[in-house]
């Protein structure tokens, strides 16, 4: 395999596996793939393996090599590698060696986050791959559209994600008031001077009318609520039973 003599480890390859586990990072050694379930070193910590990563059962055709988190040894071969925080997205922007990691993660400790659709806890990258795995239809990126149904009440909540930033975007809508609220928690701890941005349009009607909506300039903290309240009726959207929406956090920083 060839040496990347990359330094920082892109998201692409940090990101595209997590522990089976812990949904951490595989960051810790040893990992183990077994029987197609990769486990990283916090999950192992008594193991006597020495190796970065270890193969046990057999692999079928539906189980390809290129499935196992190959692409992140070449980072992990090389000493000059470095590697964000598993607390990225709640703070820390430490870039860490791979030797260094384990023992930072020591001290490096921020409260775990409740998920709001079932009983999973952990931080922001916690979060972020455990929608990935199980809620991925709830997973928001900067202007990824999303429908709104306005054909009755509801309420849904995001998990919305722009660099290392990340936060809860909250809606409910009730039909009887025409009534459409947007609620923006942060995830990430800190503060950050922001604008939220929200446009909304009818459905295939993007290039004829859309509503955009930029608040204020916010000092925008983590478990803080920002809330944007729209009445449906008085924005002429309401012609139509669906909505499309766009949501972004622009960071002034």
């Amino acid at each position: 395999m060839e040496l990347t003599t990359s330094k920082l480890v892109p998201d692409e390859v940090l990101e595209a596996s997590s522990c089976h586990l812990c949904y951490k990072y595989l960051t810790v050694t040893p990992i183990q793939s077994i029987d197609g379930c990769t486990i990283c070193g916090r999950c192992n910590p008594k193991t006597a393996i020495k190796a970065i990563l270890q193969f046990h059962g057999s692999f079928s055709s539906d189980q390809p090599l290129k499935d196992l988190p190959v692409s992140l040894l070449g980072y992990m071969t090389n000493p000059k590698s470095l590697y964000p925080c598993v607390n990225r997205l709640d703070g820390c922007g430490e870039l860490l060696k791979l030797t260094d990691i384990e023992k930072h993660e020591e001290y490096c400790l921020y409260e775990d986050t409740s998920c709001p659709k079932c009983s999973f806890k952990g931080v922001g990258s916690q979060l972020w791959q455990h929608f990935k795995r199980h809620h991925q239809k709830s997973l928001l990126c900067s202007s990824t559209p999303f429908y709104v149904d306005l054909s009755q009440s509801f309420q849904e909540v995001y998990l919305f994600r722009k660099g290392d930033f990340v936060c809860w975007l909250k809606m409910f809508y009730q039909e009887e008031f025409s009534q459409c609220l947007f609620q923006t928690t942060c995830v990430t701890r800190g503060t950050r001077r922001s604008k939220i941005k929200l446009s909304l349009n009818m459905d295939g009607f993007a290039d004829v009318y859309e509503y955009v909506v930029l608040s204020n300039q916010l000092e925008m903290r983590d478990k803080r609520d920002y809330v944007i309240n729209l009445k449906i009726d008085d924005i002429h959207l309401k012609e139509t039973p669906f909505i499309v929406c766009k949501y972004d956090v622009v960071s002034l920083d």
